[in-house]
């Protein structure tokens, strides 16, 4: 499927859904616009950096109107528009202290998804801590939050979500090469960048 038919379904379902939750709307369009970034490398890097300030774009519209509203944005939605804030870079619209914020926030006892989202979700979360701690100079803190993502592990493995094994891939990759860059041995970065690598191709053959 191309990307302009990708964005024109999504156009799509965010007209039909917008009457019904503005932000969830917002959060589901700069979802999709950010999911083509990565599709557009070399000569299509200008497309890349397009769909990534829409990305931005959707995210804030989606932030404002959570703020003047009532309406609580769900982990899932914060784990989708802090992944974006914090990858984005400034000259896009990224924004590292918000995304921190959110992030804090979701996995705070404040937020009343909090002691119920998904074991992927709460790991995807951390690793965006993690990213952020990592990159503010607190390394102690960073390496604490891996630490935690792998824990739910197990977790992810058992939870009912039709995705969770993606959802392993992209855990054990992201900490993998994590480690891969930052230590000195990289004897656990190959263990988890290999389980990523293996389940990643059972998902293939499915």
């Amino acid at each position: 499927k191309s990307g302009r038919e990708t964005m024109r379904e999504s156009r799509n379902r965010f007209y039909g859904t917008y009457h019904l939750n503005a932000v969830a709307a917002f959060v589901t369009l700069a979802s999709d616009h950010y999911s083509l970034v990565k599709r557009y490398r070399g000569w299509k890097l200008p497309l890349a950096a397009y769909h990534m300030q829409r990305a931005v774009a959707n995210a804030n519209e989606a932030y404002h109107r959570l703020i003047h509203g009532s309406v609580v944005m769900t982990t899932d939605q914060i784990d989708v528009v802090t992944r974006i804030w914090r990858k984005a870079p400034r000259w896009l619209g990224g924004n590292v202290r918000r995304a921190r914020r959110g992030v804090e926030v979701a996995l705070s006892l404040e937020h009343p998804g909090s002691t119920t989202m998904k074991p992927h979700t709460r790991a995807l979360l951390l690793i965006t801590l993690a990213e952020i701690q990592w990159q503010m100079g607190e390394q102690r803190e960073a390496r604490g939050n891996y630490s935690r993502t792998l824990a739910l592990v197990p977790e992810i493995e058992t939870e009912n979500s039709p995705d969770r094994l993606h959802q392993l891939v992209r855990v054990f990759s992201t900490v993998g090469f994590f480690h891969f860059d930052h230590d000195a041995s990289t004897k656990e970065a190959h263990k988890l960048i290999d389980q990523a690598l293996k389940l990643a191709r059972g998902l293939g053959a499915e």
